[in-house]
């Protein structure tokens, strides 16, 4: 089953822009009108009332399928639009015969303006059509479309809102040829945008995901979370490690803080978690391991956190950074018994075209290969933050670095996913 791991806001009202209008056609959906629409000519944008917001609400969505997910290839909700391989891609597994098909549980119903459906470099995937309802045994037929084989491409079917728990694929052909087998059918990512109030849940999102959206967390990880928190042993150790230039011992009053507020602890509690700090060299180096496993036996730490910021890696070539990283978390999870999550840090713009924003999606990927090959947790805090962009000036200084209200951010976003993750690792 698959959990909550992130969670990102979308700009509102941005897909009635434009010089288009949809021409509407009404059909049925379990007692709703659902409206499928066709491009057309032009009409108005329309912006979300007043205290509501667009959010992606099947981030980390848990689904099921006609047959197993092949391997490990199960990213088809993680967030990672830019991945041709696990475990951030997705992909159904060899057996033959078709159609094959996904189902997606949102949870509840969410009044769905605009679903999106990424697919792989990989090959193989042809013609997958589009179900969507509020029943899982009552679906609607909405939309399909027939991906070119082997090139990238976006549907995206767009309508007014409507009440959707329920979003089914279905495979319905393959080009053959491709990565895997003829018969292995690949998606990097399926979106599904929705209203939602301000007020539902922490920093404008739906409860239940912006608390543990952010960590993909992999085997290990989890069986030391549960130790960690449903064991409660306590008081909890966290180690923050980083570069230099990060500063890395500014964090531990935050995270101290934070950790104690989400367990339920005063701060100043004998038994509250408290927080240490260890300086890594730069992320090039194949020895920065050293002090941060030695920082881990002598503080005894329960948890060692690698803060990584984009500008660390933008020097370090993308083999080089992950062979690094890899290296780095062999070495924490060989010789420690702590859990280790790498913990990817925003950047201060929203600009795709940065240089610094390259090197967050180099670093991305790069973290998220660690994670599957050292097992690993990662922690995209940037995907926070994109859920309240509006808070992103907030977060930084004059010279772009995070700030005591940007380490709080993290702080939070960490204490929340480390005490929501622990508690779905004994389900």
């Amino acid at each position: 089953m698959r959990r909550a791991q992130a969670i990102r806001q979308t700009r509102a009202g941005g897909f009635w822009g434009g010089p288009a209008r949809r021409q509407i056609a009404a059909t049925s959906l379990g007692g709703w009108a659902l409206l499928g629409l066709a491009l057309v000519a032009a009409g108005a944008a329309e912006e979300p009332a007043e205290g509501w917001v667009e959010a992606n609400v099947a981030l980390g969505a848990e689904f099921t399928e006609s047959g197993a997910t092949h391997r490990d290839w199960n990213g088809l909700t993680d967030g990672v639009k830019d991945s041709d391989v696990s475990p951030a891609c997705y992909a159904t597994t060899g057996e033959q015969g078709l159609p094959k098909w996904v189902l997606l549980d949102l949870g509840r119903p969410y009044d769905v303006t605009q679903i999106n459906v990424y697919n792989s470099l990989n090959g193989n995937t042809k013609t997958v059509a589009l179900y969507v309802g509020a029943s899982s045994t009552k679906l609607t037929y909405l939309w399909k479309h027939e991906f070119p084989d082997r090139h990238l491409r976006t549907f995206q079917q767009q309508f007014p809102k409507t009440p959707i728990r329920y979003v089914k694929l279905v495979f319905e052909d393959t080009y053959g040829g491709g990565f895997g087998g003829d018969s292995v059918l690949y998606l990097r990512e399926v979106e599904v945008i929705a209203r939602v109030r301000q007020d539902e849940g922490t920093d404008g999102v739906r409860p239940g995901v912006a608390e543990s959206a952010v960590v993909v967390s992999f085997p290990r990880t989890l069986r030391l979370l549960r130790r960690l928190t449903l064991a409660r042993r306590f008081p909890l150790t966290v180690l923050v490690g980083g570069t230099e230039a990060l500063a890395p011992e500014r964090w531990t009053g935050s995270l101290r803080g934070e950790l104690a507020r989400a367990f339920e602890y005063e701060p100043r509690d004998p038994l509250a978690p408290r927080a240490v700090s260890a300086v890594i060299r730069d992320l090039g180096e194949t020895t920065n391991a050293a002090p941060l496993v030695r920082a881990a036996r002598r503080d005894e730490a329960d948890l060692v956190v690698l803060a990584l910021r984009p500008e660390d890696a933008a020097a370090v070539t993308g083999a080089a950074l992950v062979s690094s990283l890899t290296s780095l978390g062999g070495e924490l999870t060989s010789k420690t018994d702590c859990v280790v999550v790498l913990a990817l840090l925003p950047t201060p713009e929203r600009r795709d075209d940065s240089p610094l924003r390259a090197a967050l999606g180099q670093l991305r990927a790069a973290a998220r290969q660690v994670g599957y090959l050292a097992d690993v947790g990662v922690l995209d805090c940037e995907n926070a933050v994109e859920a309240v962009p509006e808070r992103r000036p907030d977060l930084f200084d004059a010279e772009g670095k995070l700030n005591d209200l940007g380490r709080s951010f993290v702080a939070r976003t960490l204490s929340k996913a480390l005490r929501d993750y622990g508690a779905k690792a004994s389900r």
